[in-house]
């Protein structure tokens, strides 16, 4: 599993490459902590958020889920029919036809941010960060919808 993440505006130091940088007053770069250099590039940052494990939703943690195939379910006549044996409505009803979670990798949890332990600044970026993905996940699905 992937620790979140959030790339964040940052400098970066022209003379040792240093994301560590002294500020004075109103955010102002004065020189990097390292080298002291004033020579001080805007840059994004991929900055790890603080994070907890949290009982994944799309398996309420066991790991796995039921095969899509059976999304909607089965009917009497498909369950009563010829393609239904006795070992096959034991299989299904033991979950043999069950498929690892994706959201989870089988592992029945998942990584949260840890929005109490956040900086309240990250916090605001990543959640507009994922606000922005939500975006544009909809959109594209509205452009499959519409054959694009």
């Amino acid at each position: 599993m992937k620790t979140p993440v959030i790339e964040v505006e940052g400098f970066e130091c022209r003379g040792c490459g240093g994301n560590i940088v002294e500020r004075a007053a109103h955010n102002v770069v004065v020189r990097c902590a390292k080298c002291g250099s004033e020579e001080i590039d805007d840059v994004l940052i991929e900055t790890a958020l603080p994070w907890v494990w949290e009982i994944c939703g799309g398996c309420n943690g066991n790991g796995k889920h039921d095969h899509p195939a059976f999304g909607n379910g089965i009917t009497a006549d498909e369950w009563n029919g010829p393609d239904w044996d006795d070992d096959s409505r034991q299989t299904y009803r033991s979950g043999g036809y069950d498929v690892s979670c994706g959201e989870c990798d089988g592992t029945g949890k998942v990584m949260v941010v840890d929005e109490d332990a956040c900086d309240p600044d990250l916090l605001d970026a990543y959640r507009d960060d994922r606000e922005a993905a939500a975006e544009c996940d909809a959109e594209s699905r509205m452009e499959r919808m519409m054959g694009a």
